[in-house]
C-alpha cells in the first residue's frame, strides 16, 4: 500500500522545486564560438568565447594554459543550456574575459573527462587575443 503513495510523494517533492532561470550574460549571448581568428579588444572591454559541450557525457571544457594576466583575465565561466531542451542535447560552455592591458596572449582550452587524467582530450582549441588601444599598432602574437 505504501508503494502506491511513492509516485504522489515524488510529484509533490518535484513540484516544490522550480528550475532556475539562468539567463546568459550579455557577453555570452554574443560569444565568439570556436575562435579561429585572433580576437582584438581594447583595455576595459569584455568578450566571450564559447564551445559546444555536453556535460551529460562526462566531458567538459577547461583552460589548460592561462592567459597573461597583464593582458587578459577570466571574469566568468557559464554553462549554457541548449536552445531546445532535450535529453543529451549539447549546450555551450562560455568563458568571459576582460581585456586588462595592451599586449598579446593565448588561452588554451581542452575538452576532456576530468576523471580520466591519463586520457588525452578529444578536442583542443587556442584563442589568440590582441589587446591594443585604437591609437596603437597591433602587437605580434607570442610564439607557440
Amino acid at each position: 500500500m505504501w508503494l502506491a503513495s511513492i509516485p504522489a510523494a515524488l510529484l509533490m517533492l518535484l513540484g516544490a522545486f522550480e528550475p532556475i532561470d539562468q539567463q546568459p550574460s550579455a557577453a555570452c549571448s554574443n560569444a565568439i564560438v570556436n575562435p579561429t581568428q585572433p580576437i582584438r579588444a581594447q583595455p576595459g572591454e569584455q568578450f566571450a568565447v564559447a564551445f559546444e559541450s555536453n556535460p551529460s557525457t562526462g566531458y567538459s571544457w577547461s583552460i589548460t594554459s592561462e592567459p597573461d594576466p597583464a593582458v587578459l583575465t577570466l571574469v566568468d565561466t557559464q554553462q549554457e543550456q541548449p536552445a531546445t531542451p532535450r535529453p543529451g542535447a549539447p549546450g555551450m560552455t562560455c568563458y568571459v574575459f576582460a581585456a586588462v592591458g595592451a599586449g598579446a596572449t593565448n588561452v588554451e582550452f581542452a575538452y576532456a573527462r576530468p576523471f580520466e587524467p591519463d586520457v588525452p582530450p578529444t578536442t583542443t582549441a587556442t584563442a589568440n587575443v590582441i589587446v591594443s588601444s585604437a591609437a596603437q599598432v597591433p602587437v605580434q602574437l607570442p610564439a607557440r
